[in-house]
């Protein structure tokens, strides 16, 4: 928090409300910023005689991610955003798991669309952001989008060999800078059991 006067500095002073780690309430006045043993609740401004009450205010959530989409495993970094004095962060990444970090770091391991929840606190109180379908981890070879490597994802590779179709980098299985018959012959292998991964 803060604030500003035209007033000479010599005419205002700032007095504190704070509870401290016994419980006990205590005014302090004009107190040094690095005093981290107290939780600030309110403060006053006395300014010429006139005292002007200030109360502390709720953050307000906001985040946003490295990445949203991706095949699995995906691994995201998230990034908080929120506004105001935030003393606590609450995570739900929509697969179980959960954060009290910051920026924290998750990898989803399955894939799906995950609705992700930060909710971010202070003494004075919480606020929530929610992204439904916020990240969404996909199956490597899935060009289609349903979910599943099939024998359309395999005539779709065999299509970027022969030039019928623009090539994606993500059909490169066999990581060698360009889609050619091995990643042809990869996908089609992996969708009928013969491998165990792309």
């Amino acid at each position: 928090m803060g604030f500003s006067a035209m007033e000479p500095a010599s005419l205002a002073v700032i007095r504190f409300t704070r509870v401290g780690p016994d419980g006990g309430t205590v005014f302090i006045q004009n107190p040094r910023w690095s005093d981290a043993q107290f939780i600030i609740h309110t403060f006053d401004v006395i300014l010429n005689g006139n005292i002007v009450s200030l109360e502390a205010v709720a953050p307000v959530a906001n985040f946003t991610a490295n990445v949203t989409e991706g095949n699995a495993p995906l691994t995201v970094r998230f990034t908080d955003k929120s506004a105001g004095n935030v003393t606590a962060w609450s995570w739900a990444f929509g697969d179980g798991n959960i954060s009290t970090e910051q920026h924290p770091v998750h990898t989803y391991w399955a894939p799906g669309n995950y609705i992700v929840n930060l909710t971010v606190m202070n003494n004075a109180g919480s606020n929530t952001m929610t992204r439904p379908g916020y990240i969404s981890a996909t199956v490597r070879g899935d060009f289609n989008k349903d979910g599943e490597v099939d024998i359309s994802d395999v005539s779709k590779v065999a299509y970027m060999v022969v030039g019928k179709v623009a090539a994606d980098s993500d059909a490169d299985f066999n990581g060698n800078g360009k889609v050619d018959i091995g990643d042809a012959a990869k996908i089609a292998y992996f969708s009928v059991g013969k491998i165990e991964a792309l």
